[in-house]
């Protein structure tokens, strides 16, 4: 689709006032001249195309609420994304970045945060500023530190951090006190961070693939309300005579006896999101290409042809999942708490 026909497009939703435009995978490499004049959309996509330049003009639409930004060439966030006082859903997942912006931290609305894969190899200490954050996402980056500002996010409560090069949390993150789940997995911990021993709603723990090698009974004692406790892939391959009965807790290996990693893992493991619809390759039968064909399901005017948006389905049933994560962990904590196997 070229930039003119982009532009068309803006110019209708413009025209109709919509409030969610779709403009994922337009194959754009600059953001159309007249997108500053979208004053209602509250929902923006912009995910899955060629995009480069900092998206400043995105910053000029104050009513946005959700903002995705995945799969692009984005090197930068703009410190103008601070104007966005409405935004509660933020993305910009897969892009080479390197540096968050510290006016992040100013994003006060924000509930929703995902930096997959941005080559971040720091946080800056203002992400401590949203107050009003419950989901995060940093896996895939290059942390090798988390700043002690993080322990003042008290409503986070479903945190992912895996597949970084992180050892150590800061002791502030006894302070997180409404956290549900916390993925450590595949970083460089060789013991149980102490801090974790004092969160008092963790149910979900995943340290997998780290190099864990002993886990002392204080530790374990003081982890005791946790419901899943996933130490595979680290140093220790059976479960002491103790341990017997303690089924929440997994060690040994992955993959073995025919169980692959996603034969055992359940909603928590959250290891992907926002994916785009599958794209059919160009020597596929005709038949596929009509199953897939972006141009049968998409109008120009970024909906269904029954006027219902588009937004990739993997995306919304991962944010879903989150949510029903962090309901069913609720359900186990109480459970737990009224039966008083602490």
């Amino acid at each position: 689709m070229d930039l003119l026909e982009i532009e068309n497009l803006l110019k209708k939703a413009i025209d109709k006032g919509q409030d969610t435009l779709n403009l994922s995978n337009r194959n754009m490499t600059i953001l159309p001249s007249n997108i500053h004049k979208l004053e209602k959309v509250k929902k923006l996509l912009l995910n899955d195309n060629r995009l480069v330049m900092p998206p400043s003009e995105v910053t000029e639409l104050v009513q946005l609420e959700e903002l995705t930004l995945d799969n692009n060439n984005f090197t930068m966030i703009p410190s103008e994304i601070s104007k966005l006082q409405q935004l509660t859903f933020f993305s910009a997942c897969q892009n080479p970045l390197n540096v968050l912006t510290p006016e992040i931290g100013r994003l006060i609305s924000l509930t929703n945060l995902w930096l997959v894969e941005c080559q971040f190899i720091n946080i800056p200490d203002e992400i401590g500023n949203l107050s009003s954050l419950q989901t995060l996402s940093l896996r895939g980056n290059k942390l090798s530190a988390i700043p002690s500002k993080f322990g003042d996010l008290k409503k986070l409560r479903w945190c992912c951090l895996a597949d970084n090069l992180l050892d150590s949390l800061p002791p502030e993150c006894s302070n997180l006190v409404s956290l549900v789940h916390l993925d450590l997995n595949r970083n460089q911990f060789s013991l149980i961070p102490e801090c974790l021993s004092d969160l008092p709603e963790l149910v979900s723990l995943h340290v997998k693939g780290n190099q864990i090698s002993t886990l002392s009974d204080d530790t374990l004692l003081a982890l005791s309300k946790l419901t899943k406790f996933d130490l595979r892939d680290n140093g220790i391959l059976h479960k002491p005579d103790h341990w017997k009965g303690l089924d929440y807790i997994l060690v040994g290996k992955t993959g073995l006896d025919g169980l692959t990693d996603d034969d055992i893992s359940d909603e928590l493991d959250l290891r992907e999101h926002l994916r785009t619809p599958r794209i059919p390759d160009s020597d596929e039968s005709d038949d596929d290409d009509d199953e897939y064909d972006s141009n049968d399901d998409n109008d120009d005017d970024g909906t269904e042809s029954d006027g219902t948006v588009v937004e990739g389905d993997i995306s919304e049933n991962e944010r879903k999942l989150v949510q029903q994560c962090i309901e069913n962990c609720d359900k186990h904590l109480k459970f737990v708490s009224s039966n008083g196997t602490f």
